[in-house]
């Protein structure tokens, strides 16, 4: 994957090599030369088992070969994200039911009170 990207910037900036730990920007690149870039990789990349689709932001983000190669690999996405993602999740999970249980004390402690008043 790496070399796929490496091939479409070194085309799209007109340089004559380009490693996987150089930066685009520093290589010439700019916010057009990156949406050339990102259009470019959609064709590049179309048979490629991605771990995640591709966007312009992601592409700022990752301004290096590898960088981004890393971003897009199932390889990374299996391993450290595959990590944050489920803690993620799982976080989201146990907010939603923190949530879910303060409703629940809410509803009783509002009963109470209509109880008492009753009274």
């Amino acid at each position: 994957m790496e070399r796929k990207i490496a091939d479409v910037w070194r085309e799209t900036l007109g340089v004559e090599e380009v490693g996987g730990d150089d930066n685009f920007f520093d290589l010439g690149g700019h916010s057009l030369a990156m949406v050339k870039v990102y259009d470019r990789l959609q064709g590049a990349l179309a048979g490629e088992r991605l771990a995640r689709e591709l966007t312009l932001v992601e592409m700022f983000e990752h301004p290096t070969v590898r960088a981004l190669a890393r971003r897009l690999s199932w390889k990374e996405a299996e391993g450290a994200e595959a990590a944050e993602l489920k803690e993620m999740t799982g976080g989201r999970a146990q907010k939603q039911k923190q949530k879910q249980a303060q409703q629940r004390r809410q509803r009783q402690h509002l009963s109470a009170e209509r109880l008492d008043a009753d009274e």
